[in-house]
């Protein structure tokens, strides 16, 4: 296999894959061109129970109804992990690789994959020069989720004589505190059962991150530590949101 066929894009999330496919078919790794003159077009992107195949089927719908000789096949990890990165490993490895991969870039994957062209639409995406690596765009950021993100009941607030979001950290443990206590219930949950990495991730970083922007930068030189940074700290107060029976296990990647 040529390292032309093996060069593919990366689309990360995929609300503008439906405008990169086009052009990235004409490049990519293992589209399937059929007597017709038809072509079928993979792209391997990560299927959760928030993000099922059908919901990138959906997505694609009118990217084919205006290509009509084109198929986009919307193809899940087959890795036992179920990590689309794994799976882009055993395929690059197979030379079965897709034509497009929904997700993260790092710069050594970066070495068989086809950059972007230099054109509006590329340069407009949003964090279009945050996603470059070394200069040249390998990346469009299609479309972005809202993490983070905390959505309270009034109801439950009210039953338990809350008045007012907690602004801290540790506001949010006595709320969910007395939550548990006036409603007899898991005051937390997360949706979709997933990791604990990420969500201890999600309450850790702003805290660490803030003091210092280039701490990752630092760790990666062996500079800092996660035993002598916040991390710890949140660490501590994760587990003890689960020993304390505020958040579920079962949501929370801990089964």
């Amino acid at each position: 296999m040529t390292a032309t066929r093996r060069r593919y894009r990366v689309i990360t999330a995929t609300g503008l894959a439906l405008t990169a496919l086009l052009t990235a078919s004409a490049c990519g790794g293992q589209s399937q061109d059929e007597a017709d003159g038809k072509k079928t077009v993979r792209m391997l992107v990560n299927v959760t129970p928030a993000l099922p195949v059908s919901f990138y089927e959906d997505l694609v719908a009118p990217f084919e109804q205006a290509h009509p000789g084109i198929t986009v096949k919307i193809e899940a990890p087959t890795a036992a992990t179920g990590n689309v990165q794994e799976t882009l490993t055993q395929q690059l490895a197979a030379g079965t690789e897709p034509d497009l991969l929904g997700g993260q870039t790092t710069a050594a994957e970066a070495k068989v994959m086809a950059t972007f062209p230099d054109e509006p639409w590329v340069r407009e995406t949003p964090f279009a020069k945050e996603l470059q690596i070394d200069g040249r765009q390998w990346t469009v950021g299609a479309s972005f989720q809202a993490q983070s993100l905390v959505f309270y009941n009034k109801d439950a607030f009210a039953k338990a004589g809350i008045t007012t979001p907690p602004k801290t950290v540790d506001e949010f443990t006595a709320v969910l505190k007395k939550i548990k206590q006036a409603g007899g219930y898991t005051p937390l949950e997360t949706a979709g059962e997933w990791v604990t990495a990420a969500q201890f991730q999600q309450l850790a970083n702003a805290a660490v991150m803030q003091n210092d922007a280039n701490w990752y930068a630092k760790r990666n030189k062996g500079e800092v530590s996660f035993a002598a940074s916040d991390y710890k700290k949140y660490a501590e107060i994760y587990k003890s949101w689960i020993d304390d029976g505020l958040v579920s296990k079962n949501a929370n990647g801990v089964k």
